[in-house]
């Protein structure tokens, strides 16, 4: 018995004598027979086997499906006679993506980012998931909210999917609130300085004795009115710094006078 590499259409003569076997198999250089691994090429990984000569005319040996991954077919071909051998090409491996986290911008606000994503990526949310916990990339710019990531590259025709890269998207700062350092005539005061994306803030403001809001009061938060009074105010959906100030809060106490009538005396006091 011989081995002979064949190639598409590769002709066998005619020998002197002898007959041959209708057998396909391996060639001796691919070990790994039946699972050959895709890599886009054609495979051609049969070999014709025969005994002395052959009088029985050309034989024409040629491949089906022999370049994607799945089950591909050798034959050989006499007038109405063929022997085939089916043999698999299986999927390749990719590499893990090149992907990273982007920080949220602020906490709460779950704007973060992973730079580098494509459509043909997928992430899980826990190491060594399952696939089917996988969630497929359907937009590049999709927000992520704080935490850790698994992404790769979702399995594809001729491909299994890649090893996960671990992606940190880190959480963002925290939002403040900024009052007046000096309060005459007055007390606010807030129920924290230091606040999340969209969250409430409750202001109390309270007038002290022997001062009064004039005309001209106003208490505001960046470019809007804080409707403050003597009392509780709560301002929802707060998404950015915030600084309050207050103008108008008068001393309406009467000053301090001595009245004299002969030798007598009275002095008012405040």
């Amino acid at each position: 018995m011989s081995d002979y590499t064949t190639e598409d259409n590769f002709l066998i003569a005619e020998g002197a004598r002898g007959e041959l076997y209708f057998l396909l198999r391996p060639k001796k250089d691919e070990p790994n027979h039946p699972y050959i691994i895709y890599d886009g090429l054609e495979k051609k990984c049969a070999a014709v086997s025969y005994s002395g000569g052959w009088l029985g005319g050309d034989l024409k040996i040629t491949y089906i499906n022999n370049i994607n991954a799945g089950q591909a077919t050798a034959s050989i071909t006499k007038n109405s006679a063929t022997a085939n051998v089916n043999f698999t090409i299986a999927k390749t491996d990719q590499t893990a993506p090149n992907v990273s986290g982007v920080a949220e911008t602020i906490k709460g606000k779950n704007d973060g980012h992973i730079s580098g994503l494509t459509t043909e990526m997928e992430y899980a949310i826990e190491p060594n998931a399952l696939d089917r916990a996988y969630t497929t990339i359907t937009d590049p710019n999709m927000n992520f909210e704080p935490g850790t990531y698994y992404v790769r590259y979702a399995a594809k025709d001729s491909y299994y999917s890649s090893p996960d890269t671990v992606v940190t998207v880190v959480e963002g700062r925290m939002l403040t609130v900024t009052l007046p350092q000096t309060q005459v005539g007055y007390t606010l005061s807030v129920n924290k300085t230091e606040f999340a994306y969209n969250d409430s803030l409750y202001f109390t403001f309270t007038l002290h004795d022997g001062y009064t809001m004039t005309d001209d009061f106003i208490a505001k938060f960046n470019d809007a009115v804080l409707p403050v009074h003597n009392g509780d105010v709560v301002v929802d959906a707060c998404i950015e710094d915030i600084v309050v100030t207050v103008e108008g809060v008068a001393d309406n106490t009467p000053p301090a006078a001595e009245i004299k009538i002969a030798n007598n005396s009275w002095i008012s006091r405040r």
